[in-house]
């Protein structure tokens, strides 16, 4: 049914609302102007409308009605059509599209322009283009353009991942047609059928839950079954510990001939710095201060939603990546970093068949390096602080006095991978 609710006129940029009603005892198109050219947006407002509209057209029938045989049901029915009693007036629609205009806009009484000129409607009696009813892709979309980076999330890749496998299993039905039973099969069929693991599936139907929020946000749905839903329990032997790279493994994974590759997880290994973090950076992102070339990153991860930049001292091993051209080249053309992390991965199992590693690894590697060399050589951790951990306050004001010389310095355990083909 939503894939006949809106349509274009031509010349005007705006969607517009499309259905029949009866006037003077006739049936006529309407079309009412929904002040939006987003298709997205188009369509959830005018299932609001449709929604108001077969309230108002499929009352609660009465304990008469519904006690009275089939055979009566049915010529009841029919006369009802024939009588077009299954038509509302385009009083009592103008009303409706009010109510839901107002609500959503803040205007409360409908002017000229809000209305097509009935000939105009007549000539268009049709929608151009059959419109695709609203997916899970599309709320992921609006969700990954708005809500998302009101909290400085940086896994919009994510979203639309799940959207698929949502659009995938749901395929057959309508957001509002989702019950806490269908939620809990999607869960099962996730473990059972995917052969995910409880963690991933966690995330799963936490972002799921997230775009069905959104989804009450923008008036599509009225309730979220994912809400109710409960997380798989993690027992301490069902978690898989990753392991760092050795040497040997290092070498060997930097021994390929896929330079963008090799240029992603050389600046990750002398960085710490996570997949997404490295992928914000840009060429603004490297300053020069005492001599000393740093990058400030933002925190991919703070609680609350702080926003929080760390500075990061460039190690010799990969100042010929300082200027960050070969970052912008990689990007190009690209939405967001989920697809270089599968071909990161991809290389990495290829390489190391067998091996419970992966890129994120890195990352660990530079830490127990940096901390190795701090604890040999009698200085302070300062670990957690280049990792970008801020678990408490102290941590946070521990951060800001240490400089950029100290943090370059204890950085001098990271020479232990100057011999990798980088």
């Amino acid at each position: 049914m939503t894939s006949k609710l809106i349509t274009k006129i031509k010349n005007r940029p705006s969607y517009y609302y499309f259905d029949k009603a009866l006037k003077d005892d006739k049936t006529i198109t309407v079309k009412y102007c929904l002040f939006t050219d987003n298709e997205f947006e188009a369509k959830a407002i005018a299932l609001k409308i449709k929604n108001e509209a077969d309230n108002r057209r499929n009352p609660t029938q009465t304990k008469n009605f519904i006690d009275l045989p089939l055979r009566y049901k049915i010529r009841n029915i029919q006369k009802n059509i024939k009588n077009k009693s299954h038509r509302l007036s385009t009083t009592e629609y103008k009303e409706i599209f009010e109510k839901v205009i107002s609500g959503i806009y803040g205007i409360v009484e409908a002017d000229n322009d809000m209305l097509v000129d009935r000939k105009e409607c007549q000539e268009n009696d049709r929608p151009k283009k059959t419109q695709k009813s609203i997916k899970f892709t599309d709320i992921a979309s609006r969700y990954a353009q708005n809500e998302s980076k009101k909290s400085n999330s940086k896994n919009s890749g994510y979203y639309q991942r799940v959207a698929r496998t949502l659009d995938l299993y749901f395929r057959r039905k309508t957001l509002s047609q989702i019950s806490y039973q269908d939620c809990e099969d999607f869960q099962l069929h996730l473990l059972n059928n995917k052969k995910l693991n409880k963690k991933t599936i966690n995330n799963y139907t936490c972002y799921a839950s997230r775009m069905f929020d959104y989804a009450i946000k923008i008036g599509l749905i009225s309730q979220n079954p994912f809400k109710l839903l409960s997380p798989f329990k993690i027992s301490k032997y069902e978690k898989s510990p990753k392991d760092n790279f050795s040497m040997d493994e290092l070498a060997k994974i930097f021994k390929t001939d896929k330079k963008e590759l090799k240029d992603y997880m050389a600046f990750a290994l002398h960085t710490g710095l996570r997949l997404s973090e490295i992928w914000s950076l840009d060429e603004n992102s490297v300053g020069e201060r005492d001599g000393i070339k740093f990058i400030k990153v933002q925190t991919a991860k703070q609680k609350g939603g702080d926003v929080k930049f760390r500075e990061l001292p460039l190690h010799k091993n990969i100042y010929r990546l300082s200027d960050m051209k070969w970052l912008t080249k990689i990007k190009k053309g690209k939405m967001g970093c989920n697809y270089l992390g599968k071909r990161l991965n991809k290389h990495i199992h290829a390489v190391l068949p067998g091996s419970n590693v992966s890129f994120h690894r890195l990352r660990a590697n530079f830490a127990s390096a940096i901390k190795n060399y701090s604890l040999e050589n009698g200085f302070t951790d300062v670990t957690s602080v280049l990792l970008g951990h801020a678990t408490d306050l102290a941590t946070d004001i521990y951060a800001k006095d240490i400089s950029l010389k100290a943090k370059l310095k204890a950085m001098d355990g990271l020479n232990v991978f100057s011999d990798l083909r980088q």
